[in-house]
């Protein structure tokens, strides 16, 4: 268990850091250790608005204060639920306009 979880919270660190990288006007800062991962959002963006758009495509987050978004997946999370994730965060990131 220790294994898979040490190693999809790389996954999930690093899918993360391409999406604030593709995304430097909505994501501010990765931040947090193995899965329990927080994206600091920025430039109007809530972590409601994340959180809802996430919820909608069928993702659940949760918010942590207004502008954290907190990812708290369970411990035996597969490769592939990763992969979903991380694809339904750019979905959402998508919806919001290039220059915020």
């Amino acid at each position: 268990m220790l294994a898979n979880v040490k190693a999809r919270g790389k996954e999930l660190q690093k899918g993360l850091d391409k999406l604030r990288e593709a995304y430097p006007n909505i994501i501010g800062e990765v931040r947090g250790a193995g899965l329990i991962l927080g994206v600091l959002t920025k430039g109007g963006v809530s972590a409601m608005d994340i959180v809802n758009g996430a919820m909608e495509n069928g993702l659940l987050l949760v918010p942590a204060g207004a502008n954290v978004v907190r990812f708290v997946p369970p411990l035996n999370v597969s490769k592939d639920e990763i992969k979903a994730c991380l694809k339904i965060m750019e979905l959402v990131l998508k919806e919001f306009p290039s220059k915020i």
